[in-house]
């Protein structure tokens, strides 16, 4: 084994000394493997963050030609664009920013959660007041992932507002980039909001609102805060945005529907299997991106070509602006708590950017990945 496949291999294993010790007897830092990987794409994917910054202060390329050079398509691009940046919830933390390859991290917000960015990157949405405020609130940390972990859902069933579990209800805050400035979002009703989603043109706020165990889609103008109830399920379990018009949700039932945003036209959709869940359109709306058990899967948004991106035991975060990566939080590779990992939509190309929680619990880690451009 020459020098430069022991420092490859060293970055694989995490060993920092023997990685110093190939780098001090020359080994090149930008060398690749067989696959095109370098010391530093390794380091990432397998989550040893002292080594990628070791490697990175050393002038470790993260600009590389080729990641994989059977790729078929050379158009898609090596690695995601270093000019976007990533927003995540930090549980115990809040709301966190960084770069598109996990470096430059910091707080946004730290008693916020449940992050998502308008298209045109200059509104922040985010919830606050559920947990972070006063941690540990132990009773709604262990309903809130415990629905999330075990199901592969988002919130079903937490009793939002509950005297025995909260004293107050979470609230909708907007950060407004260009101003500087927060605002609140006034909620006329007695419900507890969850994770509010600017629709594509960024007029509009819907989040999920429970009240008495029951949870359904509602919505709000961005400018003049007119908030109505959009269904009347009682029991959704997941949405999303499909157009300006259209919102896709399911039921704890496991039915899945799309609905214009005036509540006509409720369709039931037959694109998806019955273990199909968390469906997210790309930004163009030609591709689809969703979970089965523990895998990510990507479809045509006629649900024709579907194909396995990866195992994903986690939840899809987000389509970047070129419609080429899928941000999504993962507990594949740290069995108690959750990473953030990217992937390109040829499953070529994957890499785990944080890897911050060492704890020995599962509701910890990482959630909630956007892109913020």
């Amino acid at each position: 084994m020459d020098l430069n496949e022991v420092l490859i291999e060293a970055a694989k294993d995490g060993n920092m000394l023997v990685l110093k010790a190939a780098l001090d007897k020359g080994a090149d830092i930008n060398a690749k493997d067989k696959n095109g990987w370098t010391a530093l794409m390794w380091a990432s994917k397998n989550g040893h963050s002292e080594i990628v910054n070791f490697l990175k202060e050393k002038g470790a390329s993260i600009t590389v030609e080729s990641v994989a050079p059977d790729i078929e398509d050379k158009e898609l691009p090596n690695r995601p664009d270093l000019s976007w940046n990533i927003i995540f919830t930090r549980f115990g933390q809040g709301v966190m920013a960084m770069a598109s390859d996990g470096s430059g991290l910091k707080v946004i917000y730290p008693n916020g959660e449940m992050p998502n960015i308008s298209n045109d990157g200059n509104k922040i949405v985010f919830v606050s007041g559920l947990r972070f405020s006063n941690r540990p609130l132990a009773d709604v940390d262990a309903l809130y992932y415990a629905s999330r972990i075990d199901k592969g859902y988002s919130i079903t069933r937490l009793p939002f507002g509950a005297e025995r579990y909260i004293n107050s209800l979470p609230e909708i805050y907007i950060i407004d980039i260009q101003q500087g400035i927060y605002k609140k979002l006034p909620m006329n009703e007695d419900i507890g909001p969850s994770f509010p989603k600017f629709s594509p043109d960024g007029k509009k706020i819907a989040f999920k609102g429970t009240k008495e165990w029951k949870c359904d889609i509602w919505i709000s103008d961005v400018d003049n805060w007119n908030m109505y109830r959009l269904t009347h399920e009682e029991s959704v379990d997941y949405f999303c945005w499909i157009s300006d018009e259209e919102i896709f949700f399911s039921t704890e039932k496991g039915e899945k529907y799309i609905i214009n945003t005036d509540g006509s036209k409720l369709e039931k959709l037959t694109l998806f299997e019955k273990d199909d869940y968390e469906p997210l359109w790309s930004r163009d709306g030609r591709k689809i991106a969703f979970c089965n058990s523990n895998d990510l899967y990507i479809m045509d948004s006629n649900g024709e070509n579907r194909r396995r991106l990866t195992e994903i035991k986690g939840w899809i975060g987000d389509w970047s602006p070129d419609n080429q990566w899928i941000l999504f939080a993962s507990r594949k590779m740290n069995g108690n708590g959750c990473d953030i990992f990217v992937i390109r939509v040829d499953g070529k190309y994957e890499m785990r950017l944080t890897s911050e929680y060492v704890g020995d619990d599962e509701i910890g880690g990482d959630f909630d990945p956007c892109w913020f451009c």
